[in-house]
């Protein structure tokens, strides 16, 4: 059965034509499409490929569809995927017809003849299902995406993309924390027959990437995730001809961030509570102190941990008390505490109103830039 704009699938029926138009019908919205004339053949296919959706005829040459339906659902996924969705398509049209597909583990049936149309809004329903993404549309950063009606625009201006950019840029935009190797892309958007040893992900990639610069190239990108993570992506962009600052927040605060990432994260930004460069009195005086007693310089979750147990003290001295609910009303009317990490006030909510501190990677090395007061 045929897979969807960023999705592979793959497409089971023994009439060739009605195959052949559903295949041309699903690549032409971008997705990957694979075709098995029979049962035997989809089962082959099916043990070896991460399929994201089967479109099932239930009157095959060789077995009843029902039973492969129960089969496929059976099976074993790769690395904890899901079990592919699987749209029954099949001239079988009474209501205890389509009982029996549903109680075999079909999540949708079309009763033949249908428009190609329904089909592919079909796909898209049960596809979007494994998403945080609810409709056609899908929109993040100025990008939007509109899969009905195959359109994209970046800041409102219409944007021309091949069937594969467009499947690519929509698998992109439905999974923005994921780290993609060439490997799974070849797997969800492109089909069986493409050459595992061709650069047609890099050149795509390359193509995508220019045409979304050219239509509004942002100054910098927001990187959310650890420093694992972004250090992967970061590697990955910069192969793609992405020069951009990357920003981030304080989960890149690791030693292997420029470890892994090297001279891809030369330039990049992030937030953090601390820097032990700071040149202001108060800190430099904790740095001191800290490497005095315990031979090295204090990171941020060092300060964060002093601030921490400050904060409860005080806490306690205000309550008069370590009675549970007054030091809890202690803690959370904390104001304009002076802390290591700046000036602490707890909201309403009990998060922590107070500075970031910025920090650069510039020859190798993290460096302070500022702290900006909230």
């Amino acid at each position: 059965i045929g897979s969807t704009n960023l999705f592979e699938g793959r497409v089971v029926e023994d009439e060739p034509d009605l195959a052949s138009a559903i295949a041309i019908s699903l690549r032409r919205d971008g997705y990957a499409v694979d075709l098995a004339p029979d049962g035997a053949a989809a089962l082959d296919r099916v043990v070896i490929t991460p399929y994201d959706l089967v479109c099932l005829d239930l009157n095959l040459p060789d077995t009843d569809g029902l039973d492969l339906c129960r089969q496929i659902v059976a099976m074993p996924t790769f690395d904890d995927s899901p079990v592919p969705r699987i749209i029954m398509l099949t001239a079988r049209g009474s209501v205890d017809d389509r009982i029996r597909g549903l109680d075999h583990g079909a999540d949708d049936y079309l009763v033949k003849p249908f428009a190609l149309g329904e089909l592919g809004a079909r796909v898209r329903a049960l596809l979007r299902r494994d998403t945080t993404v609810s409709s056609a549309v899908v929109e993040r950063n100025g990008i939007e995406l509109d899969a009905g009606r195959h359109e994209v625009r970046v800041h409102g201006e219409t944007t021309d993309l091949t069937a594969k950019e467009f499947a690519l840029l929509r698998w992109f935009l439905l999974h923005p924390h994921d780290v993609h190797s060439a490997e799974r892309l070849l797997e969800h958007v492109w089909d069986e027959h493409a050459d595992p040893f061709t650069n047609t992900v890099r050149v795509t990639l390359s193509n995508l990437r220019k045409k979304l610069a050219d239509a509004g190239a942002p100054d910098a990108i927001f990187a959310s995730g650890y420093y694992n993570e972004v250090a992967l992506i970061a590697v990955q962009a910069r192969e793609l001809g992405i020069t951009v600052p990357l920003l981030g927040g304080d989960g890149w605060d690791s030693p292997s961030l420029v470890e892994v990432g090297g001279k891809a994260m030369e330039g990049c930004y992030f937030s953090n509570h601390f820097s032990n460069e700071d040149t202001s009195p108060a800190i430099q005086s904790f740095v001191k102190a800290y490497e005095a007693k315990h031979g090295a310089k204090p990171d941020a979750m060092s300060a964060l941990g002093y601030d921490s147990a400050k904060i409860l003290f005080d806490a306690i001295k205000r309550a008069g008390s370590v009675e549970g609910k007054a030091l809890r009303d202690a803690i959370a009317a904390t104001k304009d505490f002076p802390g290591i990490t700046g000036s602490i006030t707890l909201d309403e909510k009990r998060n922590a109103n107070k500075p970031a501190v910025i920090l650069t990677i510039k020859d190798g090395k993290v460096v302070y830039t500022e702290t900006i007061a909230p």
